[in-house]
Order: C-alpha cells, then structure tokens, then sequence
C-alpha cells in the first residue's frame, strides 16, 4: 500500500507542478462522488493525510454522494480547473453517462484522470434458481 501511495502522489505532484509554479499554495479538496464509509471514501481518507504531508497543505475530504456519483463528478467539472479539486470515482464515473441521459459531465473532456489509486473486483451474483454458470 505505501509503494501505491508513493506511485500515485508523485503522479499528482507531476501533473499538477505543470498547473503552478507554486503549487499548491492553499488546501486541496478531494471530493468523493459516494458516501462516507464506502470502499472510494476510504481510499480518499487513507490517502488525504500522506498526500497533505508530500503537499504541505491540508487535504479535505468532501463527500457528495447521489446519483451513482453523479451529484460529485458533475460538482468537480463545474470547479475552477487549478488543481485544488480532485475527485475520487470508481468504475462508474465511465459507466454513468451511458446509464443516465444527463450524468452532469463527458467522460474525457471535462475531466482528467490523474492516477488510479485503487484496484477493487467486481462480482455479478444471480439468484439460485437462475441456472446461469457465466456471465456469457
């Protein structure tokens, strides 16, 4: 775990000394698109205090829960594009916008992926009586 906490706040560190030649200069806020105690908030909080250390500014944690993250993603799009607003998704920041006719953002234009701080499997389960063995 602390390698892939090294890996990803170097990434951040390099992506975001090329947005200030002072950075960062106030708090950063990572917000996270689902509530608090869910698998990306927890990520976000084991991360928020070694990144504040590498920083030298305080990390705040804002969750915005809704809409499969949506409510987040959308307020993370709409903020000032300087590098203090990070936002922790899942899978789903890709998915939504092909499950809501308005998600409230475009993959790949309103947003850029900094780095992945977490890989988690996900399992499709069927009733019992569903005689399915695959997905297929």
């Amino acid at each position: 775990m602390k390698t892939s906490i090294k890996c990803w706040l170097t990434s951040l560190l390099l992506a975001c000394a090329s947005a200030h030649a002072v950075y960062p200069d106030k708090p950063i806020k990572i917000v996270v698109a689902f509530p608090p105690g869910s698998s990306t908030d927890i990520v976000a909080r084991s991360l928020g205090q070694p990144l504040s250390e590498a920083m030298g500014q305080p990390v705040v944690i804002e969750n915005r829960p809704g809409a499969g993250g949506n409510i987040g993603t959308a307020a993370v799009a709409r903020s000032a594009p300087d590098g203090y607003t990070l936002l922790m998704h899942s899978v789903a920041y890709s998915v939504n916008p092909s499950l809501y006719s308005k998600a409230g953002y475009e993959v790949g234009k309103e947003l850029v992926g900094v780095a992945m701080a977490a890989v988690s499997p996900n399992i499709i389960y069927v009733h019992p009586s569903v005689k399915a063995t695959s997905l297929k």
